[in-house]
């Protein structure tokens, strides 16, 4: 049974998980503590969090290789994935809507996925939709307390087997106002990682 103690602990941290683009961090937390992760958080505090979330973000990734090509010249995707990539759309206008402080976009899977948008500092959310080529998710960048909040867009299979991401966060540079668009793919084997400007795609900021 989980306490009020460390659900606070967990509630008011900022999580980081391997994958956590497809995964709402905290839930994930509560539904993965096992009772000697719960002894350690009541004993150490904060200091034991990292430890929990190292041995989760273990369980997540399981027996799949991590493929990193954000910080590569050449492209790492399978070549089905780039073919996706390479067919995402973005836009500011769909059939008559259009939008001035973010933009719509495409990402053309087909089928039934949970679609997971998640930002920084808010609420996640989730819905299960029929994903095609005339599917697009509004993104409204105002809506974020910090105008270069961290955020993403998830779209996975029901069953975990399967999922394409877009993430974009702050740069590693450290550079004010730089941005770094991800894209990422998992299947049962593989993780991949790679920045979506390789792609020939941009988001509209």
């Amino acid at each position: 049974m989980i306490d009020r103690e460390v659900e606070l602990i967990i509630k008011y941290s900022y999580p980081k998980l391997a994958m956590e683009e497809y995964f709402e961090a905290r839930s994930l937390i509560f539904n993965n503590l096992a009772e000697e992760d719960i002894k350690m958080l009541k004993e150490e505090k904060k200091n034991a969090l990292n430890k929990v979330i190292n041995k989760i973000s273990k369980r997540i990734i399981g027996s799949r290789q991590v493929i990193d090509g954000a910080l590569k010249e050449d492209r790492v995707m399978p070549e089905e994935v780039q073919d996706i990539i390479a067919r995402i759309k973005v836009t500011n206008q769909v059939e008559g809507q259009s939008i001035q402080d973010g933009f719509f976009i495409n990402i053309p899977v087909k089928g039934y996925y949970c679609l997971l948008v998640q930002k920084q500092r808010l609420a996640v959310f989730e819905m299960y939709v029929n994903m095609d080529e005339t599917t697009f998710i509004k993104v409204n960048r105002k809506l974020a307390l910090y105008s270069e909040e961290d955020y993403s867009i998830a779209l996975k299979k029901p069953d975990n087997s399967e999922g394409i991401a877009i993430v974009d966060r702050e740069s590693a540079t450290g550079i004010k106002g730089e941005r770094l668009t991800l894209v990422t793919y998992f299947n049962r084997d593989y993780y991949y990682i790679d920045t979506l400007e390789k792609y020939g795609i941009k988001l509209l900021y």
